[in-house]
């Protein structure tokens, strides 16, 4: 790592990168300096997520008889969605 630091200084890193056959991202992530450990942070939610309430209605709508045989690939067309036939 140090003797691509140095070549790097003196030729560039592109050319570096090539002459020593480490790919350029390599270079980079050497260089930058390790992250502290900070607190981790959940991933928001959606602002197109399902609230509760309709992630429990469609789950009950797709345990009813009409659809407990049948993977989610083999419905297609109109009157898949409860909004389309008013359910």
């Amino acid at each position: 790592m140090e003797a691509m630091a140095s070549l790097s200084q003196d030729v560039g890193v592109q050319k570096a990168c090539v002459a020593l056959g480490v790919a350029r991202a390599s270079f980079y992530r050497w260089s930058e300096p390790p992250l502290e450990d900070g607190p981790k942070t959940k991933p928001g939610i959606s602002s197109w997520s399902l609230s509760s309430e309709e992630r429990q209605r469609v789950l009950d709508l797709l345990h009813t008889d009409r659809f407990v045989d049948q993977s989610p690939r083999t419905r297609s067309g109109p009157g898949i969605l409860p909004s389309s036939k008013g359910l």
